[in-house]
């Protein structure tokens, strides 16, 4: 047995761990975690645009054709162009047009929910959680995205593992600042003598950089400190009665479940 990794899951369908683990997305038939996120997110996008391209493109065409099926048109003013142009031809158009559309639609509802998602680093697992804050939140859309696509750089647009990425799927460091963990606002001295212990849990009481702050709670329970509450202010984790007197649940129907790739929740 080993200690399971920072947002890691264990998926039921595929019977394995998945690092960062997103969701299982039926499109792909696979998970979607922390070495095909990237992956996911620019094959869901380029489709997008390629649907958009070519509706975009056709549909002076596409309108004309609809025109020959309704009669408004006759199929003459085609072949008087130059081309010859059979009933089974107008058909097979406007088959692709309505084909187009609907991938442009269904990406564009699962791009509206994933897109978001990682502008503020979370998975789709961890939208679900009502108790506490996003404690991987670096501040900035692009510090977000960089802990999907790596360090900002061409191969940002290329289907290719990050060239400098930022995480390695096992930890994740918060944000320099560890104001930035929520505990500012607490104001308790049991919370302030906390963070003093996360900021000096190394050996001896020396300073952790912001890499091993995910050592943390491990250092801590060795000391012997209160890890309970370090922990609840490395995640950002409010108290039991807090967090289910705040909890609402919003349900959506399945088929925006399936057209979101899994994701059956939503934030009021």
């Amino acid at each position: 047995r080993a200690p399971r990794p920072e947002r890691a899951h264990h998926c039921v369908l595929c019977g394995t761990c998945v690092l960062r683990m997103d969701h299982h997305c039926p499109w792909i038939n696979n998970c979607v975690g922390f070495h095909n996120h990237k992956f996911f997110l620019l094959l869901g996008t380029y489709a997008w645009l390629a649907s958009l391209i070519a509706l975009s493109t056709a549909m002076p065409e596409l309108i004309r054709l609809l025109a020959v099926v309704a009669g408004l048109q006759s199929i003459e003013s085609f072949q008087s162009e130059g081309g010859f142009l059979h009933m089974w031809d107008v058909y097979a158009s406007l088959l692709f047009g309505i084909f187009a559309l609907l991938i442009g639609l269904l990406l564009t509802s699962l791009l509206s929910t994933h897109v978001p998602l990682a502008f503020r680093n979370m998975t789709t697992i961890e939208d679900f959680y009502e108790n506490m804050p996003n404690p991987f939140e670096q501040g900035s859309r692009r510090g977000n995205l960089e802990q999907v696509f790596g360090r900002l750089g061409l191969d940002w647009f290329l289907p290719v593992q990050p060239w400098n990425p930022v995480a390695d799927g096992v930890s994740y460091p918060p944000p320099q600042d560890l104001g930035a963990f929520g505990v500012g606002s607490c104001g308790s001295p049991r919370d302030a003598e906390a963070l003093r212990l996360l900021e000096h849990a190394g050996p001896g009481g020396v300073p952790l950089q912001p890499g091993q702050l995910a050592l943390a709670p491990a250092l801590l329970h060795e000391q012997g400190a209160d890890v309970e509450r370090t922990w609840r202010l490395r995640y950002k984790v409010r108290a039991f009665d807090e967090s289910q007197a705040s909890k609402e649940e919003h349900v959506t129907p399945f088929l925006s479940q399936f057209w979101a790739c899994g994701r059956g929740h939503e934030r009021p």
